[in-house]
């Protein structure tokens, strides 16, 4: 695919379950912080939606944006799932009889 025929997609955008970042002080929250971190990092356009029940650190607005759900599990689970499927962009239609790419 040509570089312009891309140029004009929105930016990718990448939910994580970033609970544990808050929630859990080592293992998979740190875990999860490091994560965090690095991606802050990374110098592209990709922007991070972070579903969690509290926020955690100082991360930049412009790519990361916190999702707060104040529910308990497995609460949390359902009101996140059905949060990022209503912010999910539906998928462009495909022609008849072709595959996917």
């Amino acid at each position: 695919m040509p570089a312009d025929a891309t140029a004009s997609h929105a930016p990718l955008v990448i939910g994580i379950d970033a609970r544990a970042a808050a929630e859990v002080p080592a293992g998979r929250g740190r875990v999860v912080r490091e994560l965090l971190r690095e991606l802050s990092l990374r110098d592209d356009a990709a922007r991070y939606r972070l579903y969690a029940r509290s926020a955690w650190g100082d991360l930049d607005n412009k790519r990361f944006e916190w999702v707060l759900i104040g529910r308990t599990d497995p609460w949390w689970n359902i009101a996140a799932a059905r949060r990022a499927s209503r912010r999910a962009p539906a998928p462009p239609p495909v022609p008849w009889g072709q595959p996917r790419s």
